[in-house]
């Protein structure tokens, strides 16, 4: 059986989730959405949400341009991500490049930058040379992808996280580098083109030479 990330995103960008939906599929990994807006916005189902989590080996955050125009989205971006927390899955916010809209995520392990037309297929790009990768070879590339979710343990979240980091991370050394912010002193794996972004937590402007910290 296929596992499982929950998409934490606005109704209106169904169509990146489904391309990303379509790159993950390479490598036998389901996405799994929760739409709020079907319940209403006064109404709150955290169980479900809870029991939909746990199914699930990490959880990807989409606050895009569309979810400024929402009333609500944002507040249940942090709460899907907050869930996330409490069942210790590894989180990574996606974040749009040129787009200066900000919220606060106080949970999070990986901030991607990425541009909404190439991040898909560059997705399914890597995961379909990860999927010819076998045995050890394939191993370390699980292990070595997420070093700042090392903590959250083994097994399918850590099999996503080095699935995550073997996509996007630098060809070179086919890691993610890890940065530390300055303001709020979370750590966290950082992929993106461009070298200087926000920390997602306390939007403090970062480098990414700058801030990143020492390989233990």
């Amino acid at each position: 059986m296929p596992e499982k990330v929950f998409v934490s995103h606005s109704r209106e960008d169904e169509d990146l989730v489904n391309r990303i939906d379509r790159a993950l599929k390479i490598v036998d990994y389901d996405t799994l959405v929760y739409e709020w807006e079907e319940v209403g916005d006064h109404v709150e189902d955290d169980e479900e949400i809870i029991r939909k989590m746990r199914e699930c080996s990490a959880c990807f955050v989409f606050p895009t341009p569309t979810v400024q125009g929402r009333s609500v989205t944002p507040a249940w971006l942090i709460a899907e991500s907050t869930i996330a927390r409490v069942q210790n899955t590894p989180t990574v916010v996606f974040k749009e490049e040129g787009d200066d809209y900000e919220i606060n995520f106080p949970y999070f392990h990986a901030l991607v930058v990425y541009n909404r037309e190439e991040l898909a297929l560059e997705i399914q790009e890597r995961m379909q040379a990860l999927s010819q990768v076998g045995g050890e070879s394939a191993a370390g590339a699980v292990t070595g992808g997420l070093a700042a979710a090392a903590v959250v343990g083994t097994g399918g979240a850590a099999l996503l996280g080095g699935l995550l980091g073997a996509a996007l991370a630098d060809e070179e050394d086919g890691t993610a580098p890890t940065v530390r912010c300055p303001e709020c002193n979370k750590s966290f794996a950082y992929w993106g083109t461009p070298s200087s972004f926000n920390c997602p937590h306390c939007h403090t402007p970062m480098n990414e030479d700058e801030h990143e910290t020492a390989a233990e």
